[in-house]
Parts: C-alpha cells; sequence; structure tokens
C-alpha cells in the first residue's frame, strides 16, 4: 500500500515537472526563428527541443519526487513551511543543474562533438542568462507546486480538485465510513507531563497517525483535541479491511515508537476508535474560511460507540453497519458486545468489538 503512495507522489512531480518544461521551452524558442529583428545563427531543432524538455521533466520530476518521499519521512517534515520551501528550492537548483548539464553533454555526444568542445559549449552555455532564466522559472515552478501540494494536505487528498471544480458548493450525498479515535486517559496524561508536554505528545501521535493515514487510503476530516477523525470513501474504507486495520496499525506504531515515548513523555500512549458507515451530506462550508463538512447522524453514532470503548475496555467499537458491509477476513476477530440505546438515538444500536485474531 505504501508503493501505490509513493507512485503517486512521483507521477505528480513528473506530470508537473513536463510540462513545466514543455511550456518554458514553448514560450522560449517557438517561433523565434521567424522574428526579424533576431538573428538564429543555427537553426532551431524544435524535435530535439521537444525531446530534451521531455527528459528533463521526466528526470527532475522523478528525482524530486522521491526526494519529497525523503524528506515526508525524516525529521525535517516537523520544520515550518518557509523553511522546507527555501531547503527544496535549493536542492531543486541544483538538481536542475545537474540534469540539464547532463542533457546537454548528451546532446553534444549524439552530435558527434569531442568531450573538449562540448565542455567549451557547455561554459558558455552557463555563461548566457539561458540559464539563469531556467533557474527564476525552476523556482517559481517549484514554488507553485509545494503550495499545491501544501493546500491539498490541508484540505486532504481528493479533496483540492472537487472544490477547485465546485462538486462541493451544493450539498451532495456520499456513503462514507467515519472513524474517531480518541487517546485513552488524555485528562490523566495532561496533569502528569502538563499542557506543553501533553500537547507535544499529541503532535507526535498525530505524526505517527498520518503514515498510518496514507497506506490505509484514508483521510483526516478533523482534528479536535486530541481527537483525531478520519473517515473513507466506502471502497477504500472496505478494500482489505482498511477502516478496521488503520486503528490496529497506529496502536502498534505507537508501541513500536515506546522507547521515544516513554524517555521524553514517561508514558506510551494508546488510542481508542468508534467506527461507523451511511450516507452523509457534503457541503462546502465558510467564506473566509473555507472547508468541506460532513453532516449526518452516522458522525455521531461513530462518535458515541468510540465513547463506549472505556465500558468494555477495547480498543476499536464498530457498528453492526458497518460489520455487515466488511469482507471476511482471517486474522480479525469480531464479537458482538450487545445492543445499547445511545445518548440520543431512540433506536437500539448493535456494537461490535474488532481486533487482531
Amino acid at each position: 500500500m505504501l508503493s501505490r503512495n509513493i507512485r503517486i507522489s512521483v507521477l505528480f512531480q513528473i506530470t508537473c515537472w513536463t510540462i513545466a518544461a514543455w511550456l518554458y521551452m514553448v514560450y522560449r524558442v517557438a517561433g523565434l526563428a521567424d522574428y526579424e529583428r533576431i538573428k538564429v545563427v543555427e537553426p532551431i531543432r524544435y524535435h530535439v527541443v521537444f525531446i530534451q524538455s521531455t527528459i528533463a521533466g521526466i528526470t527532475i520530476g522523478f528525482v524530486l519526487g522521491i526526494l519529497d518521499i525523503f524528506l515526508s519521512k525524516s525529521r525535517l517534515r516537523k520544520r515550518s513551511f518557509g523553511f522546507l520551501v527555501i531547503v527544496k528550492g535549493l536542492i531543486y537548483i541544483g538538481t536542475i543543474i545537474i540534469v540539464v548539464s547532463l542533457i546537454h553533454m548528451i546532446t553534444g555526444f549524439v552530435d558527434q562533438l569531442s568531450f573538449r568542445e562540448e565542455m567549451s559549449k557547455l561554459l558558455e552555455f552557463y555563461q548566457q542568462g539561458f540559464l539563469l532564466s531556467i533557474l527564476v522559472y525552476a523556482l517559481f515552478i517549484s514554488f507553485l507546486i509545494s503550495f499545491i501540494k501544501q493546500v491539498n494536505q490541508k484540505f486532504g487528498p481528493g479533496i483540492l480538485l472537487p472544490m477547485l471544480l465546485g462538486k462541493y458548493f451544493r450539498p451532495i450525498q456520499e456513503n462514507r465510513i467515519f472513524l474517531f479515535l480518541d487517546l485513552r486517559s488524555s485528562t490523566t496524561y495532561a496533569e502528569k507531563i502538563g499542557h506543553v508536554l501533553y500537547s507535544e505528545l499529541i503532535q507526535d501521535c498525530f505524526y505517527d497517525l498520518a503514515t498510518q493515514v496514507e497506506a490505509y487510503r484514508a483521510e483526516i476530516y478533523q482534528y479536535v483535541g486530541d481527537e483525531a477523525v478520519i473517515t473513507w470513501k466506502l471502497k477504500n474504507g472496505l478494500l482489505e479491511n482498511n477502516c478496521i486495520r488503520l486503528t490496529i496499525a497506529f496502536n502498534d506504531q505507537l508501541q513500536s515508537r515506546s522507547e521515544h515515548y516513554l524517555q521524553k513523555y514517561g508514558i506510551v500512549p494508546e488510542f481508542k476508535g468508534g467506527a461507523n458507515s451511511g450516507l452523509v451530506m457534503v457541503a462546502e462550508i465558510g467564506e473566509i474560511k473555507k472547508e468541506i463538512a460532513y453532516h449526518g447522524d452516522v458522525l455521531n453514532t461513530a462518535s458515541r460507540i468510540q465513547s463506549q470503548c472505556n465500558s468494555y475496555q477495547k480498543n476499536l467499537l464498530i457498528s453492526e453497519q458497518l460489520k455487515n458491509l466488511l469482507p471476511p477476513a482471517s486474522d480479525l476477530r469480531f464479537e458482538l458486545l450487545g445492543s445499547l440505546e445511545l445518548k440520543g438515538k431512540s433506536e437500539l444500536v448493535s456494537i461490535y468489538s474488532a481486533e487482531r485474531n
């Protein structure tokens, strides 16, 4: 599942940089030979220019896509957006200079130039304003790509394009799964370690959660204090029981970093969850601050199911409605705990625990 996210990230960079390279070459050389006041010493080989720009776009996109994945897994991911833009910008410049130089040299060798002749032409190329224009253009493109990715992260994967197209301008109905994740013993932890360390604890936990959200095709709808609201489109949530495995994998991730949490906070956090599925209304709300909002009884029921985790000493509880949709899985165990009258519900809701065998 992680390889899918890598493919998407790399493909996004390749697509953006290839289109950017084509646009640059179009406005830089298209029609240049026909302009009367400009003397073109050598004929412009448009097919070579197109091949060069395509190779440059694909290569730069691939390298920078891998770089983005590396930065997202490193400690740098916790630095400010401005810091990351500067670091990425410098690395982007270095990458672009190397790739452009290599393509220039390969073209020279294809044209059967000697190594000395090619080095001379490359040095001449560096001394021209052409390289400067490439770097200025590349900096603009890198900032634009970083901005798009940050906005996409702000709204959540898959939300930016529908918002731009106005999909949620009017409320529409969707079939979704919702999972409410809440930190166990949160009040006790806050009193024990203080509010400053407690806030850092929540930050650490949600950084770990983000890695699992990507792996299990989920979307983060909201953070509310020490609670995270996760959602899936029905297909993605049911696929390989992603909506169940996320909570298990998240707590496993926290346990795998127990040494870090014990050393810094003196505790190993654990999260409990409640999940439900059904039809919800989706709408774009707000004017000064826009966001996508989900409305419906599905969310209220999921939240109240999660509140029963302490009573049953379980990490994950789900509704019968969701349980009946899940595909069979030999490594998962479900147990009917009973039918409860949840606050605000007129009908009884059957609740199942979900855990690993």
